[in-house]
């Protein structure tokens, strides 16, 4: 065999022998013990709040190899956490946007390295508040011989069972 395959046959024995361990080695759940503690609550929901963008001054952008890995990745110079000036698109204030891109002379070195890109820079236009919903949830923590862990019971269950009841 090749050097590469062995390796490709090495990694494919040891990811079977690791599920394999996983689902034989260990006990599972635990259903049964002596309940050590309770924990639970009803259902209930949050307001959580999403921000909501608008994209302004859009332009299509030549690219080459060089001058799209620097759109993509902002770092010194290029971070689009802003400039504090509002250019186009109608911007409230001083909004941040990121800073303006050099235009390139349409040469992209290599004939297929370059193309066109479209890039926008987005402004904040508002935050939009939503409702999160939670589930109820109750659980008994069990004690088995050593082994503890928590179990998911149904709301009259678990107002039936109190601490240090054997389930």
């Amino acid at each position: 065999m090749k050097p590469a395959a062995d390796r490709i046959v090495l990694a494919s024995v040891a990811i079977a022998a690791s599920v394999a361990l996983t689902a034989c080695g260990g006990p599972g759940a635990l259903e049964h013990g002596v309940v050590k503690d309770k924990r639970g609550h009803a259902a209930y929901t949050t307001t959580e709040y999403r921000n909501v963008y608008r994209e302004t001054n859009c332009r299509n952008i030549t690219t080459s190899a060089f001058t799209l890995s620097a759109v993509s990745k902002p770092g010194a110079g290029g971070s689009r956490s802003g400039s504090g000036s509002s250019r186009g698109g109608g911007g409230k204030g001083s909004q941040p946007t990121a800073p303006d891109l050099k235009k390139t002379d349409g040469k992209t070195g290599k004939e297929g390295t370059g193309g066109t890109r479209r890039v926008c820079d987005r402004t904040l236009e508002r935050r939009e508040p939503y409702l999160q919903n939670h589930p109820a949830s109750w659980e008994l923590e069990l004690e088995d011989g050593g082994r503890t862990g928590w179990k998911p019971v149904s709301k009259e269950t678990w107002d039936e069972i109190k601490i240090g009841d054997r389930v």
